[in-house]
């Protein structure tokens, strides 16, 4: 993906897709009744909490 051209954002998007925890998928494995506290940390001022890490707790 790095050489086909595709930003960071798009190749995110690719990586949220293969894998199991990303993109929101480890906060659906978690027990509804278990309260989730993210502390989350960007080094890039303003992004997302959905794009900070792959968004692993945020769908």
């Amino acid at each position: 993906l790095n050489n086909s051209g595709a930003t960071i954002h798009d190749i995110n998007i690719v990586r949220k897709h293969c894998s199991k925890i990303k993109g929101g998928q480890l906060h659906r494995c978690l027990n509804p009744k278990v309260t989730l506290i993210d502390l989350v940390i960007s080094d890039v001022p303003g992004d997302e909490l959905s794009i900070i890490g792959s968004g692993p707790t945020i769908p």
